[in-house]
């Protein structure tokens, strides 16, 4: 895949981090990565349970000898480490709700979503070693293109890595649509109709010019149009695909250079029940 050479973990120790340590070490040997381990602080930690902190990391990686402590309720301090250490990749395991079955994106795991500005990685548990099914979810109106490509380039890459079946998916809705068969406005069904083939073939031919300038990464892959709201469409497909990895991209920024999800992916890494892969834009100096 993509080689992401440096790979932060986020640990926490009210929590079974098994999981995320095994993926960790996977992804370090397959990339000849360095991996740095950053333990969330619930409440002040003795130094019992900081060595045994260290004793469980030393399982996976013997060679680690400085785990960095970062307040539960910083989330700056997470990307005071992503930044000071150049890392590239973090990855983290949630909390999981036994009693529903599936991941429960808790208030640390929607922070470092929301807002850490390099890839996030929340791996959920799977019954098979490497990934089936990873799907790409794309925007194809974004103005920022790069981010399309990227998630291309990594998505392929690491599709290829897992020998996982990949899909490519962009969902897409009239505009307005609601507002046309309102009452106040009461579009003809036959307009909405046209309106609405006019909007999937622009949405077609944006995919295929990202597919076009893709090529070189892009290969034995499937392709998916579904019409509706993607908050909707993409967790519907996701569960008619059984993907087990979603990779999404946002765009969404605050003013003060800190980056953040937006509604139409956080509503939709609300309702998803496998791992996902957030990437966002690069930044620009």
């Amino acid at each position: 895949m993509k080689r992401f050479k440096k790979i932060g973990l986020i640990y926490r120790p009210e929590q079974d981090n098994v999981i995320a340590l095994k993926y960790a070490m996977d992804l370090a040997i397959r990339n000849q990565a360095v991996v740095d381990i950053a333990v969330i602080e619930e409440n002040t930690l003795n130094q019992v349970i900081k060595d045994n902190i260290l004793a469980d990391v030393k399982k996976f990686f013997p060679d680690v000898n400085d785990i960095h402590y970062i307040d539960k309720h910083s989330v700056d301090d997470i990307e005071t480490f992503v930044q000071d250490n150049s890392i590239q990749l973090l990855l983290l395991q949630p909390s999981m709700d036994k009693g529903l079955q599936h991941f429960y994106f808790g208030s640390i795991t929607l922070s470092v979503l929301r807002f850490i500005s390099c890839p996030v990685w929340v791996l959920k548990s799977t019954p098979n070693k490497h990934y089936q099914r990873v799907l790409i979810a794309l925007d194809p109106f974004t103005e920022d293109q790069t981010l399309n490509d990227k998630l291309i380039q990594i998505g392929s890459s690491l599709a290829k890595s897992e020998s996982a079946e990949l899909h490519v998916a962009c969902a897409w809705a009239l505009p307005n649509e609601s507002t046309l068969r309102s009452p106040f406005i009461n579009t003809p069904e036959h307009e909405i109709e046209e309106l609405n083939n006019e909007h999937k073939v622009a949405v077609a031919k944006a995919f295929e010019k990202i597919q076009a300038r893709n090529r070189v990464h892009l290969k034995n892959y499937n392709t998916h149009l579904p019409n509706g709201n993607p908050i909707i469409a993409i967790p519907k497909l996701i569960q008619a695909e059984n993907i087990d990895l979603l990779i999404i991209g946002t765009n969404a920024r605050t003013g003060i250079k800190r980056m953040l999800i937006g509604n139409t992916v956080e509503g939709i890494i609300n309702q998803v029940n496998c791992s996902l892969l957030v990437v966002k834009p690069d930044r620009k100096n």
